[in-house]
């Protein structure tokens, strides 16, 4: 018996090594079934758990391992780690500095309380103790990351930005690190005015104006009315950042378009059960608006397309969609020659300011009598066509784009008035509209 423990453990490791995931579970529910207190087992199968983000089932396995072994070093790791995936930060501090208890120097253990300290809202423990991970990791662009964070809720601008651009220097220019320097500059433009972020809007654009998407977040805090369209490697990377929690992320923004979306189909097609029909979800995202859709569309009827290979992973797991396409929304469109019965397009046309390229190849796309359904936001800032918001997202005025449907040989059908979501607090308004070919 313990030559077959051994085996099945020796199995369950290169299981996990080799990221079978699945196999790692069986073969640890085995071991256990035998030897309950087996810590490796526990271990892989907590780890396991971990990765398919059933933190719940982590922390139990974890759990039960802190009570065979109270200080193991590696456990208390893994206890801080998965308490703050489950947001309970204060566990999350506690199990970290048992961690530091056991080796001072530990620079995971460090991460997690530095990082459960920040979004604990405990500023100065959080700078501390991350400064100290920045001296023993002068090269983790992710502490500098962190530190930014840290210094802007202190409200010490400065020092947040000079983090924040050393983070993108470190990572050598990391869009990633570049995206969340914008969001630094936009909060703080937001909060204190344009005029206060135009320095370091200066030192960002004279290092990496060459960057299309820094150029492209320089414009929007400028509020750049030449700008016709978000930069696609701009709009790649947001989503890319966001897809994991995107849904968790829109519920704390109150945001409705989907389900505006949804009430215009019961008007639209009252009899989902007599004609199914072939529909495009446009900028799909995780398929928040294809759960609304599948019941309108054909057998192997409802398509997806987004700019965001993440985001799309997440789409997949609904098994919603036929297919899913990864590519620009134009250049996607104008290879769709009479395609769908319906295109929607949920808070997607936000990233376009000049919507007759959309519009136009939407027109291509479409069935005869087709229809498209779409929200935008409204422009309350100027008489202008389309406005460039310091977000990095256009709102357009609804005469706009009612001449250009008309023009291009689309009528309206039904448009309404409503909050889209919410924005740093505040109602964000828009126009649901439903035009037909």
């Amino acid at each position: 018996m313990k030559k077959s423990l051994e085996t099945l453990l020796a199995g369950a490791e290169r299981a996990y090594q080799e990221g079978d995931i699945d196999k790692t579970k069986s073969l640890c529910c085995q071991i256990l079934k035998t030897d309950s207190q087996n810590t490796l087992a526990l271990t892989l199968l907590g780890n396991a758990y971990f990765l398919e983000r059933h933190y719940d089932k982590a922390l139990d396995c974890y759990r039960q391992i802190e009570n065979l072994q109270h200080n193991n070093p590696s456990n208390l790791i893994n206890l801080a780690n998965v308490c703050f995936e489950l947001k309970s930060y204060d566990e999350s501090c506690n199990y970290g500095s048992k961690a530091l208890m056991e080796d001072k120097n530990n620079l995971t253990a460090l991460s997690l309380l530095g990082n459960a300290y920040l979004e604990s809202e405990k500023y100065p423990e959080a700078i501390k103790v991350l400064e100290k991970l920045a001296e023993l990791s002068p090269h983790d662009f992710w502490v500098d990351n962190s530190l930014s964070q840290a210094w802007q809720k202190q409200g010490d601008f400065h020092k947040a930005f000079a983090y924040g651009l050393s983070a993108v220097e470190k990572s050598g220019g990391d869009s990633s690190q570049q995206l969340n320097l914008s969001y630094l500059l936009y909060e703080t433009a937001l909060d204190k005015g344009a005029d206060f972020i135009a320095d370091a809007l200066a030192i960002w654009e004279q290092k990496y104006g060459q960057d299309s998407q820094v150029r492209f977040a320089i414009d929007s805090l400028q509020n750049n009315s030449a700008v016709r369209v978000a930069d696609t490697e701009y709009v790649h990377t947001v989503f890319d950042n966001f897809a994991a929690d995107f849904e968790q992320v829109l519920s704390g923004l109150d945001y409705r378009a989907p389900q505006y979306i949804a009430q215009y189909m019961e008007k639209l097609y009252p009899h989902s059960w007599f004609k199914k029909i072939r529909i495009l979800d446009a900028g799909c995202g995780t398929g928040l608006c294809g759960l609304f859709l599948k019941k309108y569309a054909k057998y192997h009827g409802l398509d997806g397309v987004d700019l965001s290979e993440k985001m799309l992973v997440e789409a997949q797991k609904k098994l919603i969609y036929h297919r899913l396409y990864c590519q620009e929304l134009c250049a996607f469109l104008k290879s769709q020659n009479h395609a769908y019965d319906l295109i929607t397009a949920a808070d997607v046309l936000t990233y376009f300011g000049d919507l007759r390229p959309v519009f136009a190849n939407a027109f291509l796309a479409l069935k005869k009598h087709g229809r498209i359904i779409f929200t935008v936001t409204k422009n309350n800032e100027n008489d202008s066509a389309w406005h460039l918001h310091l977000s990095g997202r256009f709102s357009h005025r609804f005469e706009y784009v009612q001449n250009l449907l008309n023009e291009l040989g689309f009528k309206i059908e039904i448009n309404d008035l409503k909050q889209l979501r919410t924005e740093a607090g505040k109602p964000i308004m828009g126009y649901i509209i439903s035009a037909r070919k």
